[in-house]
């Protein structure tokens, strides 16, 4: 039984959003996309579905923003969010709003 827990916790831990495992997990979920941008002000749309997990609040706009960044550190290390899209999607089965955030992210932002 105590083998039971310990790989549970363990399992619920390597999902969270802010470890690169857990962002893989969410990526082949669909939860998480990365989307390269040509001839706009931005660099990357990171599209963020609002689906919970244990820590992981993605209506929380820093948490976006955070996940975000930290998905593309290799790619963009100087990143920053300048802008995100919001589109309501319908709603979860427990009443709650399903929503895609669509952050967009500019590499080598000056600060």
């Amino acid at each position: 039984m105590r083998k039971f827990i310990v790989f549970i916790v363990a399992a619920g831990l390597s999902s969270c959003a802010e470890t690169q495992t857990g962002m893989r997990a969410m990526e082949s979920a669909g939860e998480l996309a990365v989307t390269p941008e040509t001839g706009k002000p931005y660099d990357y749309t990171v599209k963020i579905l609002n689906r919970r997990d244990i820590g992981y609040n993605p209506d929380d706009l820093d948490q976006r923003k955070k996940t975000a960044l930290l998905l593309l550190k290799d790619q963009c290390p100087n990143g920053s969010v300048i802008g995100e899209t919001v589109v309501n999607t319908g709603t979860y089965g427990i009443g709650t709003p399903a929503r895609a955030y669509f952050v967009q992210v500019k590499c080598n932002a000056s600060t």
